[in-house]
């Protein structure tokens, strides 16, 4: 058998969005379901991936009314047939053996998102920690941590980029 799970989340999703915990959220959950899905699923041949568009819709016209405008000349960044093209191919046999990916389409612009993974480890052998230096262990770990990540070094912590925390 070969089919094909085919789900929309969304950049929201992915890297969250300021006030739109709920849509975040959703489409969080929805990246999730595709992973599971194609773990699940492959040994039936269903593949499942996911598409997180940016593109012009009803909603982010509205939303986002200037960065959505469509061109007058020239390239039409955020045009819905962008997505198109990787849409019918997901949906192919050419991409049976792909699965478990969450494709981010914008513009000219095509990326596979990296998703969740486990991150740096303090192990305390088989012990908990105390509820009172937990918090001291917990700041000192990820100040440790931060210092090795240039990226972050220079900037406030936030997980949706940089000034959100200031």
């Amino acid at each position: 058998m070969q089919a094909r799970i085919i789900n929309t989340s969304s950049g929201a999703g992915l890297q969250g969005s300021i006030g739109q915990s709920n849509y975040a959220a959703a489409k969080g959950g929805i990246a999730a379901l595709t992973l599971v899905q194609a773990a699940e699923l492959g040994r039936y041949g269903i593949t499942a991936n996911a598409l997180a568009p940016a593109a012009r819709t009803g909603m982010t016209e509205q939303v986002f009314a200037t960065i959505m405008q469509k061109s007058e000349h020239g390239f039409d960044y955020f045009a819905p047939e962008n997505i198109a093209p990787l849409l019918v191919w997901l949906g192919s046999a050419e991409s049976q053996s792909v699965s478990g990916q969450i494709f981010e389409v914008e513009g000219g612009k095509l990326s596979i998102a990296d998703g969740w993974r486990k991150g740096p480890e303090l192990d305390k052998g088989g012990r908990r920690f105390a509820s009172c230096p937990y918090a001291i262990v917990a700041a000192q770990f990820f100040a440790a941590w931060r210092s090795q990540v240039s990226s972050c070094a220079a900037a406030p912590f936030s997980p949706m980029g940089s000034g959100v925390n200031k």
